[in-house]
């Protein structure tokens, strides 16, 4: 479609499919122009140069670079573009030269070089072994001297070896991006989906070079608050389990009444308290290491989900306000947050041994209650798997 939209040569300056993730494109202005509106038209969305396609449970991005900000002399912008030579079967779509093909990838590294580089590396010099003697005869113009003398050092220098100062490089590259991940939470009722729709949409990322990992902290499970379980229960005038564990989501609903008159509520209440904090520090420290590196998060449940365990367990007609509020605040805002919306029967179907469909259908009034009053964006869970995946992603992906 690229090929054919272009008026004029487009150099694509990074791996080719399969090998590569996406597709880089260096355009000048009306090839640019073409280019984005054929992409535009056939759906693809846009943020900034970045366009992306989501569908058939896959992501594939574009990068639509304009010509004039790699800001190159303009003699050095038209040999760049004459002396490439075109893809196989290809009309407009052209590689660059060796020797330009290194002097890219030196500006880009900024001399540093990965297994996937030298890969590139040493195909550019099978090519043309002279590349180097070439692109050096032109480093001054590009403003890539220094990078790739830097380059070439470590190309032929030993792979085992590991100096310091590219380690060095290496942390400073990961302290750039420190900080900078988010959250995405998917919530809904055990069945619903939410687990193989994190793994596809953490594919999906992936697909578009955005690290990301799934994670799934369960509510009420920490080994505190199984040693306070049993004197607790007994307040409350419950039965304590073998394990000594907090009773579970499904197996034993909590009543609207705490046992044991005045004193089982105020235990009840402070109980809900000590699960709320638990919670929210347990969902806090699981994605901490992740976002400091980073990386997309995406919970397999969340707040919401807590929010309608709380009420499910310890009392369906209070809301929980106060720990609800602690879970929030100790956890990590998300940037996006969705429900995935199946009926209860729908639920039993797919799991009739571990469920009971009076207990679901309890649990499905409390998951749609809750997530109106927290702006949580419902999605349809019966959809199609692909369809669902692609609509997660193309959200999230506008978002970041």
């Amino acid at each position: 479609m690229v090929d054919a939209a272009s008026p004029e040569p487009v150099l694509v300056f990074g791996s080719l499919p399969p090998e590569g993730r996406d597709l880089d494109l260096l355009a000048r202005p009306a090839a640019e122009k073409a280019i984005a509106d054929a992409l535009a038209g056939q759906g693809l969305l846009r943020r900034g140069a970045q366009w992306a396609f989501f569908g058939q449970g896959k992501a594939f991005g574009i990068e639509l670079v304009p010509a004039e900000s790699w800001r190159l002399p303009a003699a050095e912008l038209e040999r760049l573009f004459a002396e490439a030579t075109p893809l196989p079967g290809a009309r407009m779509l052209v590689e660059p030269a060796p020797h330009h093909a290194l002097l890219i990838a030196a500006r880009k590294g900024g001399g540093r070089l990965d297994a996937k580089l030298r890969t590139r590396v040493a195909r550019q010099l099978e090519r043309d072994s002279g590349a180097w003697d070439a692109a050096g005869a032109s480093a001054r113009p590009w403003h890539a001297e220094r990078a790739l003398a830097g380059l070439r050092r470590a190309y032929e220098r030993p792979v085992e070896q590991a100096p310091t100062r590219t380690r060095l490089r290496g942390l400073r590259s990961a302290l750039a991006t420190a900080g900078s991940g988010h959250v995405i939470s998917l919530s809904g009722l055990d069945g619903a989906g939410k687990s193989s729709q994190a793994e596809a949409v953490a594919q999906g990322l992936a697909e578009l070079g955005i690290p990301a990992a799934v994670l799934w902290t369960p509510f009420a499970s920490n080994r505190s608050l199984r040693l306070l379980a049993a004197p607790v229960k007994r307040l409350l005038g419950r039965k304590s389990a073998d394990s000594g564990e907090p009773p579970s989501l499904v197996a034993r609903p909590g009543s609207d009444r705490a046992g044991g008159g005045p004193l089982g509520a105020c235990v009840a209440h402070g109980w809900a308290t000590v699960v709320a904090v638990t919670n929210g520090l347990a969902q806090r420290r699981a994605s901490l290491p992740h976002l400091l590196r980073g990386r997309i998060v995406i919970f397999d449940r969340y707040t919401l989900d807590s929010a309608v365990h709380l009420r499910y367990l310890y009392g369906e007609s209070r809301r929980f306000r106060f720990q609800n509020a602690l879970i929030g605040a100790l956890s990590p805002k998300p940037l996006r947050a969705y429900f995935l919306d199946v009926p209860p029967e729908t639920v039993v179907s797919r799991k009739p041994i571990q469920y009971e469909l009076d207990h679901v259908r309890r649990q499905a009034r409390l998951y749609r209650e809750e997530h109106e009053r927290r702006g949580v964006t419902r999605l349809d869970g019966e959809r199609p798997r692909e369809d669902l995946s692609a609509e997660i992603l193309a959200d999230v992906w506008s978002a970041l």
